[in-house]
């Protein structure tokens, strides 16, 4: 079990409470690659990768790709994946409105929420503006005050069958509220002075959760946050590549892509070229550069890190029993018939030893037979790329509520494996 110091739980929080968005969690990220020393690039210029280059991509601010290139290229790559965003309501702007006095702020369903765990709660705005400047496109991270907004259930004396499950209605129920204010002092107070803004489609922006990351627990090894899915792993990513600073032969990647929540067809999502053209950059010219890079995939492996199901204790029917998954018992590797996850004997062998060998403890999952399975970014990029890959992930209670909650232990052993991954010379 691995325990964190106070400094490395305090670098953990601001990581969750900066992360409101996809856009803010490329930007935390972003923060950790530049302060060891990473350097940008861009898509539209000619890379120059010698050895130990530390470098990383951004493709529509909400996707991250971050590397640092292996002495031997041709020894392939270390990757591990996961997503930047999280199920959550997306503001509709054109339709905002006052009534009795109020602003109002309708929303879509983004991704599948627990609908009922976002009403009645403190909610931030937060997203991106985008502007044009002397020809070009300008992008600012926005957010309104933390406390900005609330949606507001219906008394009980009024629906008095919500106890008995109610169907909460994403056109009319889950209106957000914002008190007595208009839509131009709202944006105002976010800094976006531009009428034009919401009429062509340049505010793009989420609510999110207010309340900050918190330890639980008698003995505090509980960690409650927003949007653990999927930040715990994007945080795990980032920080083990920033600390493996081992040379390697092999290139290490960390592939935070978007909209894995709505199915990964984007630009910046596990379904595009994001990935795959951005290996291709990293390898030398050589007299047969496509050979050497399918080469290079061939000894290439594969870490998708995504949330994982922890068994709830009140509803032990929800999994099946011969593959319990606890709280701070340590990284869930996750199977699946369908191929939902893309896990298989060959491609978790050498991770399974790497952990066993590091004493990181390892837990299993596979779903009931007669429940549907979720999925990962792991079979998309898996069968695009021909990498061998395992999924894992931490596992937590509530997934897809407007706060998730995980063992704190898990995720820094999560972080740890995830760096000794990066470092681990090819096998046979």
């Amino acid at each position: 079990m691995t325990t964190p110091t106070p400094k490395q739980i305090q670098s953990l929080f601001d990581y969750l409470n900066t992360s409101l968005t996809a856009f803010h969690t490329v930007s935390a990220t972003e923060k950790l690659l530049k302060t060891a020393g990473f350097k940008e690039f861009s898509e539209k210029e000619i890379w120059e990768t010698p050895a130990n280059t530390a470098g990383y991509v951004i493709r529509n601010h909400s996707g991250i790709l971050a590397f640092r290139v292996g002495s031997h290229p041709a020894e392939g790559f270390r990757i591990v994946a996961a997503h930047t965003d999280s199920p959550s309501l997306k503001i509709k702007w054109a339709g905002a409105h006052t009534v009795n006095g109020f602003l109002q702020l309708p929303v879509e369903v983004y991704g599948g929420p627990i609908l009922s765990t976002w009403l009645d709660k403190p909610l931030t705005i937060a997203g991106r503006y985008v502007s044009m400047k002397d020809g070009k496109v300008c992008q600012k991270l926005v957010q309104s005050s933390p406390n900005q907004a609330t949606i507001p259930n219906l008394a009980i004396h009024m629906n008095h069958k919500i106890n008995n499950g109610f169907s909460y209605n994403p056109q009319t129920h889950l209106t957000a509220f914002c008190g007595d204010t208009t839509v131009q002092e709202l944006l105002a107070s976010m800094q976006v002075h531009d009428p034009d803004a919401i009429q062509e489609g340049r505010l793009e922006c989420f609510l999110a959760d207010s309340s900050q990351a918190a330890l639980l627990g008698q003995k505090q090894d509980w960690l409650q946050s927003p949007r653990l899915d999927n930040l715990a792993s994007c945080y795990a990513a980032a920080t083990a590549l920033v600390q493996s600073t081992e040379d390697t032969a092999h290139t290490k990647v960390i592939f935070l892509s978007d909209n894995e929540e709505v199915g990964n067809l984007s630009a910046a999502g596990a379904a595009s070229n994001f990935l795959r053209d951005t290996l291709t950059r990293l390898i030398p010219e050589s007299t047969h550069p496509q050979q050497f890079f399918l080469c290079a995939l061939a000894k290439s492996q594969m870490l998708s890190e995504d949330a994982a199901h922890a068994t709830h204790p009140s509803y032990p029917e929800s999994c099946d029993s011969n593959y319990p998954c606890l709280l701070n018992s340590g990284p869930v590797v996750k199977e699946n018939g369908k191929l939902r996850y893309a896990t298989n004997a060959e491609s978790q062998a050498s991770f399974q030893a790497l952990c066993k060998n590091a004493k990181i403890p390892l837990q299993s999952f596979i779903m009931r037979s007669d429940l549907p399975c979720g999925t990962t970014i792991g079979p998309v990029t898996s069968a695009k790329l021909g990498i061998p890959t395992v999924d894992i992930g931490i596992p937590m209670w509530s997934m897809h509520s407007a706060r998730e909650t995980a063992g704190i232990h898990d995720l820094f052993s999560l972080q740890q494996a995830t760096q000794l991954f990066l470092e681990k010379e090819r096998y046979a």
